[in-house]
């Protein structure tokens, strides 16, 4: 399994893939492998590591990644304040998880495939940008979603969170054969 990261990146053909540093233009399209951007898109769940005043929190979160950001949503509770005060993430994205037995135990090994993003996230606050954040999130899971019609007191305590991409480290593909 090879890290890939978009500052140092080749894809699995050995291509050199174009990088976004910190603070480059707003809706920049990453240059990705076609599966990381298929985990991004397709993963069910989304790990989302911020410090609060305690130290360290992680937080499992529905969310959809629209090609610049990754959306998620929440209430005005820990996760929400915790950004509130520190807006620095690492989102932790992975998929087609699978045990490997190996010929002994120290062979054992995992099939993965995962993206960790790095990145600073922002409230949405117009109910406009709120809205079509939430029917992205939603729609990812269930059709209905978007196009339904979203409850007016939901949506007002609804806080919704962009985060920008700042830096990606993907790991994919079958693991070496090192113990």
């Amino acid at each position: 399994m090879v890290p890939i990261s978009i500052n140092d990146a080749t894809d699995e053909s050995g291509d050199r893939a174009s990088s976004r540093a910190e603070g480059s233009a707003a809706g920049e399209t990453l240059s990705l492998p076609e599966w990381a951007r298929t985990v991004l898109s397709t993963a069910p769940v989304a790990y989302v590591g911020m410090t609060d005043q305690d130290g360290p929190y992680v937080v499992p979160v529905s969310f959809a990644y629209t090609g610049e950001e990754i959306l998620f949503h929440g209430g005005p509770g820990k996760k929400s304040l915790a950004l509130e005060r520190d807006a620095r993430v690492c989102v932790a994205i992975t998929a087609d998880v699978a045990f490997v037995l190996g010929a002994t135990p120290c062979k054992d090994t995992f099939d993965y495939r995962s993206v960790l993003v790095y990145g600073v996230t922002r409230r949405l606050r117009t109910p406009s940008e709120i809205e079509e954040a939430l029917r992205l999130i939603t729609g990812k899971y269930d059709l209905r979603g978007a196009e339904a019609a979203f409850d007016a007191v939901a949506l007002e305590r609804t806080w919704v969170h962009a985060v920008r991409i700042r830096d990606i480290t993907c790991k994919g593909g079958p693991p070496s054969d090192t113990p």
